[in-house]
């Protein structure tokens, strides 16, 4: 009993002790002005870090999130329920501990600081074989943009482990626009882009992949072409994993033509590489009588059938045909 008070008191008086050294608990300036055993031991610890990190954690505060100003910690010591605190990073990447004071540790991911504070707690002499754990409770880079063919995109906060199936449902799911790849930037490497191929069924875990504090989720819109007029059902048709399309193929897809289509006035809208677009004739009688050949359609391209009245399909009216194939309904075979 006498070497648990001795113990506490001990402790206390640290704490009092600490409290009453300004240059330590308030200790001024950024990394670059680190007091030098601080500083020696930040740079211990990053020697120490592992060069790759791991995919598989369990953590937000994966070790590609680096503690960044304005970011909130939650800092506990095994066996010391006394000396857990939350805390916010300044805008210098500081942060002020009871026992520790000032610390810096911008640039640092939570498994850094960990050591960080333990190996100052011994250096120090405050404590023993200290067991510092550190969670990032909110990140302010800490939001993962969901963009593209998701029908909410947005900036969404991560809080917890999270997956790229889960952000994607959060988003509310992809729209019938959406293609089978995903595109996701990490923040850590901007420049390398990361291709998902999602599984039809939603079902392959190897799709799954981790998604981190500042990465962004980019949904591809998948290749469509439309056929609308005189067709029976209107349509956008999904060509499945990019698969070639024909125009005949497209058009069945559309349950046939009416019959008040008038099929040599048939057009394709196709849009060049200028971003102009321009009218191919279609001799749609001549193919369904087998007299010319099928054509291969390529991904936007509109099959417009007018009716027997004989409207022209002229640059005036592309518009309203382009704005009714956006209005179609979209269909996968």
């Amino acid at each position: 009993m006498r070497e648990s008070s001795s113990s506490y008191f001990a402790l206390v008086a640290a704490i009092f002790v600490l409290g009453l050294c300004p240059a330590v608990a308030q200790a001024p300036g950024s990394g670059s002005n680190l007091p030098p055993d601080v500083a020696a031991a930040q740079h211990a610890v990053k020697q120490a870090s592992p060069s790759v990190p791991s995919a598989e954690t369990s953590k937000v505060d994966s070790p590609q999130v680096l503690i960044a100003g304005g970011d909130l910690l939650e800092i506990a010591v095994y066996g010391l329920d006394d000396m857990a605190q939350k805390v916010r990073v300044d805008s210098e990447g500081n942060i002020s501990l009871q026992l520790l004071g000032q610390v810096h540790v911008g640039g640092l991911t939570a498994a850094e600081t960990e050591r960080l504070l333990s190996k100052l707690s011994m250096e120090k002499g405050i404590l023993k074989d200290p067991h510092f754990s550190v969670f990032i409770r909110e990140n302010v880079q800490g939001g993962v943009a969901v963009l593209g063919e998701v029908n909410k995109p947005g900036i969404y906060q991560l809080e917890g482990t999270h997956h790229l199936l889960e952000l994607i449902s959060a988003a509310g799911g992809v729209t019938n626009k959406a293609g089978d790849t995903v595109n996701i930037t990490r923040r850590d490497n901007p420049e390398a882009i990361v291709k998902v191929k999602l599984a039809q069924d939603g079902q392959d875990p190897a799709t799954n992949v981790p998604i981190y504090a500042g990465d962004t989720v980019v949904v591809t819109k998948a290749p469509l072409v439309y056929v609308v007029g005189e067709v029976q059902r209107p349509s956008g048709l999904v060509m499945e994993n990019g698969e070639r399309m024909t125009v005949l193929q497209a058009i069945a897809l559309a349950q046939g033509t009416t019959k008040e289509a008038k099929l040599r006035a048939a057009r394709i809208i196709r849009k060049s590489g200028d971003g102009e677009y321009q009218e191919i004739p279609l001799p749609l009688n001549d193919m369904l009588k087998a007299k010319k050949p099928d054509m291969t359609l390529q991904k936007e391209d509109i099959v417009f059938i007018p009716t027997s009245v004989g409207r022209s399909v002229m640059t005036s009216t592309m518009q309203s045909i382009m704005q009714i194939a956006v209005g179609a309904a979209i269909y996968r075979p």
